[in-house]
Order: structure tokens, then sequence, then C-alpha cells
């Protein structure tokens, strides 16, 4: 008679395989013998998210969350769903519990940094952003996604006549980026409002 065990791995070959259907079938009749096993709750949550079912994705995760709350995982999955699901302040505080738990994590960085961007909060993206390129500074996406938050953010502070934080952030972004014409374009404008014709022509 197959164990639990036996049949968690069933569910996870199926899964690792791309048979979802099979894979969610042995997931829920594992669940239904043993409501507790956290592992495959997570995991049929990840399988609804990758099958776009991100409500009931997170609230499967979320109950693997309430039986082991220390895993960073867990909450890093569950912030995806959430983010997914139109949720990101919820997903914010998944990422940053998960972060608490492993700050140097790198695919927890990017994925705060992302939700943060997501909700406005620029500088905290772009903090982000700046700790994973540390670690993978080879990394172009990263670096565009860096450039888009200090541009937004840039433009954020100009719109609300903060010229100094502006020429700031276009800066940064210039020398990440230096060859995208309208983050020179906006440096320009941010040294003209600043009273620098000279740096602004340049």
């Amino acid at each position: 008679m197959a164990t639990l065990n036996d049949l968690f791995q069933t569910a996870y070959r199926f899964h690792r395989d791309g048979q979802y259907a099979q894979a969610e079938s042995a997931y829920r009749q594992l669940i239904s013998q043993q409501p507790r096993h956290a592992d495959a709750l997570h995991l049929l949550g990840v399988l609804c998210h990758q099958t776009a079912r991100h409500e009931e994705a997170a609230n499967l995760i979320a109950r693997a969350i309430a039986i082991d709350p220390e895993n960073a995982d867990y909450l890093n999955n569950c912030g995806l769903a959430l983010r997914a699901a139109g949720r990101t302040e919820d997903a914010l505080s998944c990422y940053e519990e998960a972060l608490r738990l492993a700050p140097k994590d790198a695919g927890i960085q990017n994925n705060l940094g992302n939700a943060y961007q997501e909700a406005g909060r620029f500088a905290d993206a772009a903090d982000c952003y700046r700790r994973v390129l540390r670690a993978y500074p080879q990394e172009a996406e990263l670096r565009q996604a860096l450039v888009s938050a200090l541009m937004a953010q840039g433009d954020q502070r100009f719109s609300h006549g903060s010229f100094d934080d502006a020429e700031r952030c276009y800066q940064e972004a210039a020398t990440v980026a230096p060859a995208i014409d309208i983050l020179q374009y906006n440096l320009g404008n941010a040294k003209r409002e600043l009273g620098k014709p000279a740096e602004a022509a340049a």
C-alpha cells in the first residue's frame, strides 16, 4: 500500500513533468488524508498559480504558512500568487516577511522590488534592485528594472517640484544606462529647472 510519502513523490513527479491534472489529483488525495501536509498544500498552491487560479493558490499557500510560518519559500510564492491576483499590498507583506527570513535571497529581493514598483514605491523598488545587482551585476533585466524605478521616481519628484531629487534619480539612471535618450532629456530638464543651463544643454 502506498504511503503518504509515496503519494507526495508521485504528485511531485507529475508536477515537475508538467502533468498538472494528474499532479493536482494526487496532491488533493494526499491532503484529504493529511490536511496539514504543508509541502503538499504549498505545491498545490504553486500549481494553481501556474494555471492562473491565483486566489485559490494564495489560499492554499496561506494554509501551508499557517503550519510552517518560518518557510521563506512559502511566503515568497504566496506573494507571487497575491500579486498576480491584484493584491499588491498583501503580496508586499509576504515578500517582506520572506526577506526577513532569507535576507540574502536575490529572488525575493527582486520580487519585492517588482511589488514596490507596482505599488508606486519607486525608491524602495530601486533599493531592492540595487541590492540584487550587487549579487548579479551582469543581469541586464535587473539593470533595466532599476532604471525604470529610478526614472519613475525622478518623474514623481519632478512633477512635485523636487528638482534636486529628480536630478539625482535621473543622473543615477543615466549612469546605469547611458544610451537611453529619454533619460538624458529628463536629466537636462531637471538641470534646467535647477538653474544649470550649461549642464542642461550638454
